[in-house]
């Protein structure tokens, strides 16, 4: 045949070359909570995540380096690093323009203060620089709204403008608005607080997938904020 069918790379297709069984583990178990597709064949995949000084044959892809040693360049990421550096080593290669925030999706329950009222809403993902939600009716673009919600036991109260408000329908269920807003700059106490909640919720889901000795080990690769390493530093 002149013609032959090419196999398709899966979409964000990455390959783990890892000696550190435990990082192997733990990068595995948080690729897939972002969407990632884990191929065994390095020559599918778009990137090729590996450690400093492994041999790899000539590969299509761009290969991401992990080193202990010097200093984070364009495609080599010092260890140890942070979750929001890693999804954003991740992101120079596959969004254009890179998105600079780490998001969650979630359903994290918030109340909107919109044209004075009061609204109960669902976050359905949430950075520390937006969020997005679904109303029942539209906003308007620039529209100035406050996010109110709790997490933990610290209440914030976020400024936000709305930047797009699309309609949207259900199978089978009534039309809504998915709704995404950008925040007003945040106090620096307000963003700590919700990159940790963001890094938590991924470290909790990743934690849940893995052995427990590979999570512990892994995560010495990861630097965390004094309240993160508290919680994950407990048996």
């Amino acid at each position: 045949m002149i013609f032959a069918e090419t196999p398709r790379t899966p979409q964000r297709a990455l390959h783990l070359a890892l000696q550190n069984e435990a990082l192997q583990h733990f990068l595995a178990a948080l690729l897939e909570e972002w969407t990632f597709v884990l191929t065994p064949d390095p020559a599918a995949a778009e990137l090729v995540i590996a450690e400093a000084g492994t041999a790899l044959p000539p590969l299509p892809g761009m290969v991401l380096w992990l080193s202990s040693l010097g200093s984070e360049s364009a495609n080599t990421l010092h260890l140890p690093t942070t979750i929001p550096a890693l999804s954003a080593a991740l992101e120079q290669v596959f969004h254009r323009p890179p998105r600079s925030h780490l998001r969650v999706p979630l359903e994290l329950p918030a109340r909107l203060l919109i044209r004075a009222e009061s609204v109960s809403v669902s976050l359905l993902s949430i950075s520390d620089a937006g969020a997005r939600f679904e109303l029942p009716r539209e906003l308007a673009p620039g529209e100035k709204v406050t996010i109110s919600l709790d997490i933990g036991d610290r209440h914030l109260l976020l400024s936000s403008t709305v930047i797009y408000s699309f309609p949207r329908t259900a199978p089978g269920g009534a039309p809504f608005f998915s709704t995404g807003v950008i925040f007003a700059q945040l106090p620096p106490e307000s963003q700590q607080i919700l990159g940790d909640f963001i890094v938590r919720r991924y470290l909790q889901r990743v934690r849940e997938r893995i052995p427990s000795w590979a999570f512990a080990v892994a995560l010495l690769q990861f630097d965390l904020s004094p309240s993160l390493r508290l919680d994950f530093d407990r048996p």
